[in-house]
């Protein structure tokens, strides 16, 4: 032994784990005994040794000052605990078969086994551990008071009594230099703890930020293309399951095939089967044919008949007497079109649907977890990520508890947050995102005493120069048991999407009170509620879905997205496992 400190906590550990195995042996063997009845002497003896060695390790870890246990000098007295069990079994065994037979009394198998536990403790100190504790040095340091060490020797001293400068001075730097050497030592060991301890990154085939409509579809279409367990997809969102604070809550969006151009039009086609097929799977209602008609310039509405009858949409046009004949709640001044393949998404329980249905594939759902970094590996020549280089996430969950996945495949459905979060990995690729425009859009519910079906779902594209100079375009629709939703598209003030503004602006509210006036007098100007929600408009309305790398980004769905959730979420999965985008929803390059 290096010194009488180690002498005495070693003696002092032996004997403490011979008294525990002596006392514990007699009561402990009882469970052994009654498992050798079914799996013979050597089960019980496993039985007593597993257990007993996780004992010892941890107390002999306690006698380290809490560094890690010694596995053999647990081995060893565990050990010796299963050969007792394995000889008390055999013998419990004999007597079932032979009452006469002799068996070792209680205190025979205690003395045995606490004194051969004792002295496993004491070799295993002797022989391999020879300064077992806390005491001992770290590699390097010496012991000050180790007179064979020249540097620890005691300084000269006068006749007078005193220590002369210069060996007082070196005395003290050399006290100095040992000092931050243990230091640095020490500060070493507890980063290998450290390191040794912390836990490994989880990796998943996929990770999805982002829990609206957009990301839940595409977190479900990645866990049903894995076969229902082939593939581990994550979803992680920074807010609560349904939170207000992005682009999906809410009771009611507005579903129409109107539009003026063909890819589009045929989209909205794919966007029906899709939410049709997700309503045959969670026997929810999230779809319903209401009508929709447009009204107003007359230039717009023949684009958009154009479009319909190219993609064989029926529809109808009506003179402004018939329409309004058919729906007294509104006023119209030119040609109206209608197509009744139309009407309204039942927002929330769409959401939810889709969550549920990618927890139900075999995806993981995380809610209150915010992306707190990410880092790209496998860098190409020009600092793009090359496909399929790993990618490392960071996470921060709502108690402070942090984590750290892995994935090959990155989907950032993160919306308003898109530039914040994408916009550097685009840029390393040699890509830019669209400027997206985030503004806070306040619509308002007003009270109807019409009936629900006298309402289909309308978008006013006015001629009147008066009001094209506030707005572009409204649209509205019945959200049943809240009132009609009207709103203005796109006009909201410009916001950073952590920054929500607390209260609705006055002259957006003026605007509707003064268009629904006019407008819309099947409902009551006066009960005006408001509610809000983000725009991630483009220049272009048109959104991103493409990949750069590992990482696939989803923004800029300029108010008409949700619509389109179900089936954006297939071509978002497709895009981020190989599939090449669509042109009109590519990032810029070059």
């Amino acid at each position: 032994m290096g010194s009488t400190k180690p002498v005495a906590m070693a003696a002092a550990h032996a004997l403490v784990v011979g008294a525990a195995v002596a006392i514990a042996t007699p009561v402990a063997l009882v469970v052994p005994v009654l498992i050798s009845l079914l799996t013979g002497p050597l089960g019980g003896a496993a039985a007593a040794g597993v257990p007993a060695f996780g004992i010892l390790w941890l107390l002999d870890a306690a006698f380290r000052n809490g560094l890690p246990g010694s596995g053999l000098r647990a081995a060893l007295p565990a050990g010796v605990l299963a050969f007792s069990a394995f000889v008390v079994c055999s013998a419990q065994l004999q007597l079932f078969r032979d009452p006469e037979a002799a068996v070792p009394s209680d205190l025979s198998v205690a003395l045995w086994t606490g004194g051969l536990s004792a002295a496993a403790v004491i070799v295993t100190h002797v022989l391999f551990d020879r300064d077992p504790l806390a005491a001992r040095a770290e590699p390097g340091i010496v012991d000050p008071a180790d007179p064979a060490d020249p540097t620890t020797r005691s300084p000269v001293i006068t006749t007078d009594g005193t220590v002369p400068a210069a060996a007082a001075a070196a005395s003290e730097a050399d006290s100095a230099e040992q000092a931050e050497a243990a230091e640095q030592a020490e500060a070493a060991e507890q980063a290998e703890v450290a390191e040794a301890a912390a836990p490994v990154p989880e990796r998943f085939d996929h990770v999805v930020v982002g829990g609206g409509v957009i990301g839940a579809s595409t977190a479900r279409a990645l866990a049903r293309a894995g076969g229902g367990g082939g593939a581990r997809v994550l979803l992680v969102e920074q807010f609560g399951r349904g939170h207000d604070k992005g682009s999906s809550h809410g009771a009611s969006r507005i579903f129409r095939r109107g539009y003026i151009t063909d890819d589009w039009v045929a989209l909205t086609g794919d966007a029906i089967t899709a939410w049709r097929e997700l309503e045959a799977e969670t026997g929810r209602t999230l779809l319903d044919f209401t009508g929709a008609l447009d009204h107003g310039d007359p230039v717009v509405l023949d684009e958009i008949q154009a479009a319909l009858e190219r993609g064989g949409v029926a529809h109808e046009r009506l003179t402004p007497e018939e329409a309004a004949v058919r729906w007294p709640g509104l006023r119209f001044d030119t040609s109206v079109l209608f197509h009744a393949q139309a009407g309204r998404v039942r927002s929330a329980d769409a959401v939810e649907a889709l969550l549920d249905s990618a927890a139900a594939a075999g995806a993981e759902l995380r809610f209150d977890t915010a992306v707190a970094g990410i880092e790209t590996e496998g860098v190409g020549t020009e600092g793009a990520q090359t496909e399929g280089g790993d990618v490392v996430l960071r996470l921060e969950g709502a108690g402070g508890a942090s984590s750290t996945v892995v994935t090959t495949s990155l989907v950032l459905a993160v919306g308003s947050w898109a530039r914040y979060l994408a916009g550097d990995i685009v840029r390393r690729a040699g890509a830019s995102l669209p400027e997206v425009r985030v503004t806070q859009e306040e619509p308002a519910h007003f009270t109807t005493e019409l009936p629900d079906d006298a309402w289909p779902s309308f978008v006013h594209h006015p001629t009147d120069p008066a009001l094209r100079a506030r707005v572009s375009t409204i649209y509205g629709l019945l959200t049943p048991g809240e009132g009609v939703k009207v709103g203005t598209h796109g006009t909201g003030r410009e916001v950073h999407p952590d920054a929500r503004l607390a209260s609705p602006g006055a002259e957006g509210q003026a605007v509707l009170r003064d268009y629904v006036s006019e407008w819309v007098p099947g409902v009551d100007v006066d009960t005006l509620a408001p509610i809000s929600c983000l725009y991630d408009t483009t220049p272009t309305e048109d959104p991103v879905l493409d990949r750069v790398g590992s990482v696939t980004v989803a923004t800029g769905f300029s108010g008409h997205g949700f619509k389109f959730g179900a089936v954006f979420g297939e071509l978002l999965a497709g895009i981020a496992t190989g599939t090449p985008a669509p042109e009109r929803f590519r990032l810029r390059r070059g």
